[in-house]
């Protein structure tokens, strides 16, 4: 194989005088995984840029080598806030549902880390736990801390202390940096109605500022998801079991200003805000995708926050999308689930990321509200169907995107492992609907010229984990992933050679 640096000193080199058009030299016949890489050199040398077919195969070949490169708990049990004259652990409310409370009383809810965030510039990690623990690391501290974190002998965990950690009676659900401050951030949990929001410079474990639902107007159980828009007229948004989304704004004070939804009862589970605030997307448990217009209309009804002030302007049934692509309908059943979660891309605000709670993942284009790509992990025992609820049927996933906007990262939800999904916005993408056997990296049949073979690339790489992750995030300069686990501990990943 031909040397890698010499094909990029001789593409840099201009040439000094025309020569004839020759043809180009065949390539020596090789297997393996480093002839993607010097194909994709050669392309850049003769057109001046790297094909899509040769970007999803060198990006394959990128999330190939990563692993598990440390393994801390997200706080430790000899801290002041855990030890046990503090608050007794918050009591799980009657009215969640019957798949939350089954999966606390077998201890899967004990300490699981469900939300994980890195604020903008990658500097601190923000995590919180359906313990009540909200817990701030130094991303430094915890990529140079790679010896993994054990339980000895008396039950006294060593590893990494978080630089501020907060424990609080909620069963939270979710953590949120604010977009434009990297000290403030937000909770809210399934155990109350109410937003807290935490200035990280100067609380003492109490919020600066706290936002509820007025008692009178609530039916339900808890928040699930929430959001502090950085441009527009509201500053907090969240979503509730009792199937509304709350709308906060300064004028309204504590309480919210405007109520969206029809209050079906069924949870909206996930929300996304555009980067112009103009559209808020809300993800269901009836599987449904809701997009809301926040601009609201100029009559003076609608500018006294009456309930048609954002009318929904988009809905998209998951399931019957799917069902719109015929060879996956052949290929398998398509089961009812809910959208556990639903991520913007931030490299293009038309496609919509959703993870469903039967394990599947997929894009949805928002111009043309149809599903252009799709992962369909098999299920733990491949002779059963596809479960609806997922893994332990109480913890919902919180998966992100890549900052490359081309790869999609979640929890496995048979086993413990992380997928790295390749959704390559190019029809050489092996999730693309559209995507056939000769448009996956390279044509797997042999090349009768050169002899070569290239096997078909995969749909995900998935890297192998100590637990089972809950939520990911990742950084936005590095492609480090910091993902959180039901047993309570952070996992850092990252590329593992040397």
């Amino acid at each position: 194989m031909p040397d890698i640096r010499q094909l990029f000193l001789a593409s840099s080199k201009a040439p000094s005088e025309e020569l004839p058009t020759a043809a180009p030299a065949k390539l020596p016949a090789t297997s393996s995984c480093t002839d993607h890489l010097t194909r994709a050199v050669v392309d850049t040398s003769l057109h001046g840029r790297v094909s899509s077919k040769h970007e999803v195969s060198l990006t394959n070949l990128q999330w190939s080598s990563y692993r598990q490169v440390a393994c801390h708990p997200q706080c430790l049990p000899e801290h002041p806030a855990l030890q046990s004259d503090g608050p007794p652990p918050p009591a799980l409310p009657m009215l969640l549902n019957f798949q939350q409370r089954f999966s606390h009383l077998l201890g899967l809810r004990r300490h699981c880390v469900v939300s994980t965030q890195l604020d903008s510039h990658g500097d601190l990690v923000l995590s919180a736990s359906t313990s009540g623990k909200i817990a701030l690391h130094d991303f430094a501290m915890l990529r140079e801390s790679s010896s993994c974190a054990v339980l000895d002998e008396e039950s006294q965990y060593r590893g990494l202390d978080p630089i501020l950690l907060i424990a609080s009676d909620r069963r939270l659900e979710k953590a949120r940096w604010h977009p434009n401050n990297d000290n403030l951030f937000a909770t809210v949990a399934a155990s109350d109605r109410s937003v807290y929001l935490y200035d990280a410079q100067y609380t003492q474990g109490a919020p600066y500022q706290t936002l509820s639902v007025p008692a009178a107007s609530w039916q339900g159980v808890g928040l699930t998801d929430m959001a502090l828009p950085a441009k527009g007229s509201y500053n907090a948004i969240a979503t509730a079991q009792n199937g509304h989304v709350y709308l906060w704004d300064q004028r309204g004070g504590s309480a919210p200003r405007t109520k969206l939804g029809m209050g079906s009862g069924f949870s909206m589970n996930s929300l996304q805000l555009s980067d112009d605030a103009n559209m808020l997307l809300v993800g269901t448990q009836t599987g449904d995708v809701v997009g809301y217009d926040l601009r609201g209309g100029t009559s003076a009804a609608m500018a006294l926050g009456s309930g048609g002030q954002h009318p929904a302007v988009l809905e998209v049934a998951v399931r019957q999308a799917l069902m719109q692509l015929p060879e996956l309908e052949q290929q398998t059943s398509i089961p009812r689930s809910s959208v556990q979660s639903i991520n913007l891309n931030h490299k293009d605000c038309n496609r919509l990321a959703f993870h469903l709670a039967s394990g599947w993942s997929g894009v949805l284009d928002l111009r043309s509200q149809a599903v252009t790509h799709v992962h369909c992990p098999p299920p733990a025992d491949a002779t059963q169907p596809v479960h609806q609820y997922g893994r332990s049927g109480g913890e919902r996933q919180q998966p992100c995107w890549m900052p490359d906007g081309a790869s999609f990262c979640v929890g496995e939800a048979a086993g413990t492992g992380l997928h790295i999904v390749d959704f390559h916005p190019s029809s050489h993408s092996p999730c693309h609907v559209g995507c056939t056997a000769n448009q996956i990296g390279f044509a797997p049949a042999k090349d009768a010229t050169s002899g070569w073979h290239a096997p078909t690339l995969p749909s995900a790489v998935t890297i192998p984990v100590t637990s089972a992750i809950t939520s990911v995030t990742a950084h936005p300069d590095t492609d480090e992933i910091v993902a959180g686990t039901e047993a309570g501990r952070l996992l850092l990943l990252a590329n593992g050679c040397s």
